[in-house]
């Protein structure tokens, strides 16, 4: 008898105090909501991870785009000058050396090429390497062109060249056809020049590209002779080069450095934030038919929206870890409190009421309990019995 009432008192001691099981619970909502941070800042991680992938393949899209529209604008440029190379009426004249009549002849053809295609240039050259016409500026002709390493190469090979170029009007997209007599003898060349404009007009209108073109101010000076003396205003003064061409200089001159373009090394695309915006920049070398570099023109794209999506997705992702970590704790509580606190304590209850007065203890149904409360439900109901038995009362 002593021996049962000694286990009514240890199980009154003991579950009277269930407040203390309640660190079990906080430990498990903790741990919840570490889970949940963890997953959040993983994916957080993956995201910036693929921003960066992402970010890289738009700078090398950036670049290629760059790259295949300057290469189309020089192939059709030399496009133009094979055409009219091929022409039988325009070798003809052009091997008979009547300069006049050859400007009549191709005056209206230049025409519309300048007003639609921004063609810059239409010049002939006779060996070696002398302008015998230009048709953007008819009372200029006769001048060596020596300097300028396409038209040498184009005649001492005899082959059509496309590539970048300064003329005596200034930067050009060129292409150099040679020309023949009708009897097949080779008697000069050919070559049309498209302007950059053209190429960063076309880039805006139709990718959204931002854009500049730089030359080298010394070899501008040098070999421009006719070119526009506005070009070398201050205002378009860039370090050792001079901005020739933009469509946002106000952007541009802001992000970019002069080290940058004047840099001899060609440099990797890369990335700049500027007034709260990101910015993807790519340089591209400009150089000539020799293989030297003369310029470079820089290309900006917005990058904004990967950013910002980043950014948004990550806090989504976030809130949506907050939520599902309040759920998941929520649910924990209730099933912990409902499902085991409170039938434990309920039988607590019932312990206490058989230890302190077997008379005023209820009884219970086990089977309304499960696992191991039942097993206390089944230790209270045969204690209880044995209680509450009439040789307990005798005794």
């Amino acid at each position: 008898m002593k021996l049962q009432l000694s286990f009514l008192t240890n199980a009154k001691n003991s579950l009277g105090n269930l407040p203390i099981h309640k660190t079990p619970l906080y430990v498990l909502v903790l741990s919840v909501f570490i889970i949940f941070t963890i997953i959040a800042s993983l994916t957080c991680y993956t995201l910036l991870i693929t921003e960066h992938t992402l970010e890289k393949a738009k700078l090398h899209q950036l670049e290629l785009i760059g790259q295949f529209n300057l290469e189309g604008s020089l192939t059709k440029s030399l496009a133009r000058a094979e055409i009219i190379a091929s022409i039988p009426r325009v070798r003809e004249i052009f091997a008979s050396g009547k300069r006049d009549q050859l400007a009549a002849e191709l005056k209206d053809m230049y025409g519309i090429q300048e007003e639609k295609y921004g063609i810059a240039l239409a010049q002939f050259h006779v060996l070696p390497a002398i302008s015998f016409l230009r048709l953007n500026a008819l009372d200029k002709y006769g001048d060596d062109l020596t300097f300028r390493p396409i038209i040498t190469q184009a005649q001492s090979e005899q082959i059509p060249l496309k590539g970048i170029s300064i003329t005596r009007t200034g930067p050009a997209l060129v292409g150099v056809a040679p020309m023949r007599a009708p009897n097949g003898n080779f008697i000069g060349t050919f070559e049309f020049g498209q302007t950059f404009k053209m190429l960063t007009d076309s880039l805006k209108s139709a990718y959204g590209i931002e854009s500049a073109v730089f030359f080298d101010e010394e070899l501008l000076k040098k070999m421009a002779t006719g070119a526009n003396p506005a070009i070398f205003s201050v205002k378009n003064r860039f370090g050792n080069y001079i901005k020739t061409d933009s469509t946002n200089w106000d952007l541009l001159s802001q992000i970019i450095d002069p080290g940058e373009i004047n840099s001899h090394h060609e440099m990797k695309p890369f990335v700049r934030d500027f007034d709260g915006n990101h910015y993807g920049l790519v340089v591209i070398p400009l150089k000539n038919a020799a293989g030297a570099k003369i310029g470079s023109m820089v290309l900006i794209n917005d990058l904004n929206i990967n950013r910002d999506t980043t950014r948004n997705l990550c806090v989504l992702v976030s809130l949506f870890s907050l939520f599902g970590a309040v759920l998941i704790s929520s649910i924990l509580v209730v099933v912990i409190k409902g499902g085991i606190l409170r039938p434990v304590a309920e039988l607590s209850d019932h312990f206490e009421r058989l230890a302190d007065d077997p008379k005023q203890s209820k009884p219970i149904n086990p089977d309304d309990f499960r696992g191991t409360v039942k097993s206390l439900a089944d230790s209270y109901t045969k204690l209880r019995a044995q209680k509450t038995s009439p040789q307990s009362k005798d005794s």
